[in-house]
């Protein structure tokens, strides 16, 4: 999932202190998720998903086929 976010992220205008501002969690532990250091809580995902504006599925996607709408 980790990968999926850097990329998701890397597609939108978001930084990582963005993200976390976000979420309100501190960056390093949005870095540790992206860098797949620590697990994201579950509370997280549905935010996350609505952040990056696509579907939970695709957070958990392996082929990455997901497009990013509104940005």
């Amino acid at each position: 999932m980790g990968t999926n976010l850097k990329r998701l992220r890397s597609k939108t205008k978001y930084s990582s202190q963005d993200i976390a501002d976000l979420l309100e969690v501190d960056r390093n532990t949005y870095s540790n998720w992206e860098n797949e250091a620590t697990d994201i809580k579950s509370q997280y995902i549905p935010k996350l998903a609505d952040i990056f504006n696509v579907k939970i599925q695709d957070l958990f996607d392996t082929e990455q086929k997901f497009q990013i709408n509104n940005f």
